[in-house]
């Protein structure tokens, strides 16, 4: 997502910031807002997700301020939301994890300016969890309610031959989501069986979040260091220093690359952006609104991707655009071996088996793009390879949470993605926020006896696809492609469901 403000004066008062002395857990006590979407001329909310008939009429309403407790002995999170003296919900034992800007590789307790580069990035990639009903969990964490808080009358009620909202429905899932746009503003939502029927935005105190991050992640470096670095947002001379986070073998492969000239324009990588290029969250201009082409072999330099900006407290703005010229600058490719040295703190598995790679793009600019610790396992015809957000081992910005968990402890180790320019004989790191490239989604293609890699660009908020390059694959490192996806079987944080989820 894009960072439209650097400074931002919050519009929610933090109500308390407690260290508790008896159970060694910092608590913290904040107002909740609700409903900050714009309003379209058809009366509805400028919104991609599906609204439901609930929305704007749930108890959940009654809500007026949560209560945050975290455990930095066990890196814990838990969350009171309280309606009335007697009511309310409970978000429990949720693992920090989850939720907050991690450094997945070896580190020092005082961290430098490439570590604060990290957990920045982390933080533009927004970080949600979606948690289900129930009394207990000793895996992952879940939500309980208050007795008595809902009804039982069904989602949605018959008056007069009309459907009409159940304001004491409980929800199938709630999420808790840290937001992309500064550091401290959350949110909360709740869906039912059609979609969104609760939203509402809090605001942590600046000392309670970063003090999480600096637990969550064993680092002494100040709260006061962290906030500075967060709100300059300024990398121009942080070196990249891939080295930290793997050790690069002998080179696979060294290619000219081409465009994807047969793309469609308003491609999409998941059914949320199905939603946002079908309700036009983007419009391609050059100079003027163009409607008339199709693909990307009718683009040139002169186009530029209009897309709908996201702005505080994260909602869309249709009255403000993000640009996002057309810039398909990359040329030519590297493939390299290399072994990981980034981890989320669970053994390593046989996703490594057959290798991991890295994949470095050159541009005749001297800019370079970065992806690595790639398992060649799961670089396969029949499903995408995601990387959710630039930077190490960033998880994608909103999932079950038992897909978290299962993807944490069973999944392969941490992958990584940057853009640099080349400066002298230093790589210097790019902030890709700032020019509005957030993830890649990769997957090898076999067209007779051609292999290639697509390598796809998306752009902020999972909107559009912005590049789609096509990397010829040759030699060993085909054969092995060709292996991997005839033994591939679909991660199960990957395929995991839930009957209360659509």
């Amino acid at each position: 997502m894009v960072k439209l403000l650097l400074y931002f004066i919050p519009f929610f008062v933090s109500l308390s910031l407690i260290v508790s002395c008896q159970t060694g857990s910092i608590e913290a006590q904040v107002s909740f807002n609700l409903d900050q979407e714009k309003t379209l001329t058809s009366g509805k909310a400028l919104n991609s997700s599906t609204q439901s008939v609930n929305r704007y009429h749930s108890i959940l309403r009654e809500v007026s301020e949560a209560s945050f407790s975290f455990s930095p002995h066990k890196k814990k999170l838990n969350v009171h939301l309280s309606q009335g003296e007697q009511a309310g919900l409970d978000f429990l034992e949720i693992e920090t994890d989850f939720l907050l800007p991690l450094l997945p590789y070896p580190h020092q307790a005082e961290i430098d300016a490439f570590d604060k580069a990290n957990l920045l990035l982390a933080e533009f990639a927004r970080n949600g969890i979606n948690l289900s009903f129930q009394q207990s969990n000793s895996q992952y964490g879940f939500v309980k309610a208050s007795p008595n808080m809902f009804n039982s009358d069904g989602e949605y009620l018959f008056v007069d031959n009309a459907i009409v909202p159940n304001p004491g429905v409980q929800p199938l899932r709630m999420s808790i989501v840290n937001n992309c746009l500064h550091p401290g503003l959350w949110e909360f939502n709740a869906s039912d069986a059609v979609g969104e029927m609760f939203h509402a935005w809090c605001e942590l105190p600046q000392a309670f979040y970063f003090d999480m991050i600096r637990h969550n992640n064993n680092i002494s470096t100040s709260v006061e260091a962290l906030q500075d670095f967060f709100q300059k947002d300024d990398f121009s001379h942080i070196a990249l220093d891939l080295d930290r986070l793997r050790r690069r073998g002998k080179q696979l492969l060294s290619t000219q690359m081409r465009i994807a000239a047969d793309k469609k324009l308003g491609g999409y990588s998941s059914q949320d952006s199905r939603r946002k290029v079908q309700r036009k969250f983007y419009e391609i201009y050059k100079g003027h609104l163009v409607d008339s082409i199709d693909s990307f072999a009718e683009l040139n330099q002169e186009h530029v991707f209009r897309l709908h900006s996201f702005v505080p407290p994260g909602i869309y703005d249709n009255s403000q655009s993000f640009n996002i010229p057309y810039r398909p600058i990359w040329t030519s490719a590297e493939v390299y071996e290399v072994r990981p040295l980034t981890s989320y703190g669970y053994p390593e598995n046989s996703y490594q088996d057959q290798g991991t790679i890295e994949i470095v793009l050159h541009s005749e600019d001297q800019q370079q793009l970065f992806a690595g610790n790639i398992p060649i396992s799961l670089l396969v015809f029949s499903a995408d390879y995601s990387i959710p957000a630039f930077g190490a081992g960033v998880l994608s910005s909103s999932e079950l949470i038992e897909r978290r968990h299962l993807r944490l402890r069973e999944g392969p180790l941490p992958h990584y993605a940057y853009m640099a320019d080349i400066s002298g004989d230093q790589t210097i790191l790019l902030n890709n926020h700032q020019i509005g490239y957030e993830q890649i989604y990769l997957r090898p293609v076999q067209q007779g006896e051609e292999m290639f890699l697509r390598f796809t660009i998306v752009s902020y908020e999972r909107i559009v696809d912005l590049l789609e390059f096509e990397i010829p694959i040759t030699g060993p490192l085909k054969e092995r492609i060709k292996q991997a996806s005839k033994r591939y079987h679909p991660p199960v944080y990957e395929i995991y469901s839930d009957s209360n989820v659509l």
